[in-house]
């Protein structure tokens, strides 16, 4: 399955046929077949909705949608005036993309950190304040990031 992006067409999964994979409904008792994409699927438009931050969350989603159904590509263009704050959610998508791979590169967690529409002075702060160069041990800017996250929600 393609999950759409914004920089290709996107395939809405035929969800009318049920796969193998499912579980019993604890209000009904009846079986719900979930298919095996809708994680990805899901994961994928809460990481859009996030980087374009939509003032009307219905209307993103409705057309957001409609494109998929259509096979119809779908931009996703962050809303520039609507920046991000550091948040556990925000150090989570981070974490799930970059945590792997031990060492990465400032320049890609960078780019990261602009498509999710970040404040770019946050980042230059965690940067400043964990002494990072041009390779970052992920847990180390891990640790800074939740460090930062301390101070601003004044918890030490």
């Amino acid at each position: 399955m393609k999950i759409p992006t914004p920089l290709g067409p996107s395939v809405f999964p035929d969800m009318s046929r049920p796969n193998s994979s499912g579980s019993e409904c604890s209000r009904t008792g009846m079986s719900v077949h979930i298919p095996q994409e809708l994680p990805d699927f899901l994961l994928q438009f809460t990481k859009d909705a996030i980087r374009a931050q939509p003032e009307d969350i219905i209307e993103y989603s409705t057309a957001y949608f409609t494109a998929m159904v259509k096979g119809q590509p779908f931009s996703v263009k962050p809303n520039p005036e609507a920046k991000l704050e550091l948040t556990n959610e925000i150090l989570g998508i981070l974490h799930s993309q970059l945590s792997e791979r031990g060492t990465v590169r400032k320049l890609e967690i960078g780019l990261i950190w602009k498509s999710l529409n970040m404040p770019e002075n946050t980042f230059n702060h965690i940067l400043s304040m964990g002494k990072f160069g041009e390779e970052i041990e992920w847990n180390k800017f891990l640790a800074s990031c939740c460090s930062y996250l301390g101070k601003v929600n004044n918890i030490y």
